[in-house]
């Protein structure tokens, strides 16, 4: 063999080699990390709360002792801070570990717990990459922004203002909310909304998952979704519904708008409302089975191949 086609030929094989050897000491190393567990005791007033912890694990819980702390499990490489600075409790993750280990996380379930006395609080900002959080509902926020990258959200927290909360890969469950407006986004997961009162508009986007909603009230609902079924129960809104789906069923049940606007590609839209609608629907290649009335709110359906099945209860 050519002594020139020799040279790549070995030089890859050593680096695919190296590679190999640097994996499995990654992996080992990671793996072989031993969690330890450390308490920050808060002693000065704040009123917001700021966390960024990328890849950790968050919990709110009420505390027995009517004070503040924060309990992380954590490593020697992979640490948290907290303090308070302007009105505001700040959680960081700091990591130091060498770059290699970076690429092979997700071994130990590194966290931050936040004790806190129930009550009211300012505003709540999370930002996090891969981890799950969860909310307790003794606790009351006056803004709310939670963005995570991977990770699954359940929030029972009561929000007086704006609630804001956006993930990539995870399911969303919202409950007892009660704020002036909402915005949820998702790419891929569930989302499911049970006992939220939205003032104004609740708005919902999302690429793949379901859309749940149950004793769900606002004055405008907006949805968009790509793929997944959207179901409304016990649902009242007190303007207009706007849904707009490509796959996925819209099913009502005992649900209700001053008007409503859907459009879906190949879902059904079926379910009932509870007062009398005139309905327009058009599909394509589905069936249609509506009741024919003169008088009620304007209710109007497309679908291209999907049925539609509604009626007045």
């Amino acid at each position: 063999m050519n002594k020139l086609l020799l040279i790549p030929i070995i030089l890859g094989g050593t680096l695919l080699l190296a590679g190999g050897v640097l994996l499995t000491v990654a992996i080992a190393s990671n793996a072989n990390t031993p969690l330890v567990t450390e308490e920050k005791t808060i002693n000065e007033a704040f009123a917001n709360i700021d966390v960024d912890i990328e890849t950790s694990d968050l919990e709110f819980k009420v505390s027995e002792d009517d004070k503040t702390k924060v309990v992380f499990k954590e490593t020697e490489l992979e640490h948290h801070t907290a303090e308070v600075s302007e009105n505001t409790l700040k959680i960081r993750f700091i990591d130091e570990r060498p770059w290699y280990k970076r690429i092979f996380s997700g071994f130990k379930r590194i966290s931050a717990t936040v004790y806190l006395p129930a009550g009211n609080y300012g505003d709540l900002k999370v930002r996090m990459s891969t981890g799950d959080a969860n909310i307790a509902e003794e606790f009351t926020f006056a803004n709310y922004d939670v963005v995570l990258s991977t990770g699954h959200v359940t929030s029972k927290a009561n929000v007086t203002n704006e609630f804001k909360l956006e993930t990539s890969t995870g399911n969303i469950d919202v409950l007892n909310a009660k704020p002036k407006s909402m915005n949820v986004k998702a790419s891929t997961g569930d989302v499911k909304l049970q006992l939220v009162e939205v003032e104004n508009t609740l708005t919902i986007n999302t690429s793949t998952g379901y859309i749940t909603f149950e004793d769900t009230k606002c004055k405008d609902l907006n949805v968009s979704a790509s793929t997944g079924k959207i179901t409304l129960t016990r649902t009242i809104v007190d303007n207009h519904i706007e849904i707009e789906t490509s796959t996925g069923d819209v099913t009502f049940d005992h649900s209700d708008a001053a008007s409503l606007k859907i459009k879906t590609t190949t879902g059904d839209v079926r379910g009932t409302f509870n007062t009398n609608k005139i309905i327009y629907a058009q599909s394509k290649t589905g069936d249609i089975d509506v009741p024919h009335l003169t008088e009620g709110g304007i209710c109007e359906i497309t679908t291209s191949t999907g049925d539609v099945y509604l009626r007045i209860i």
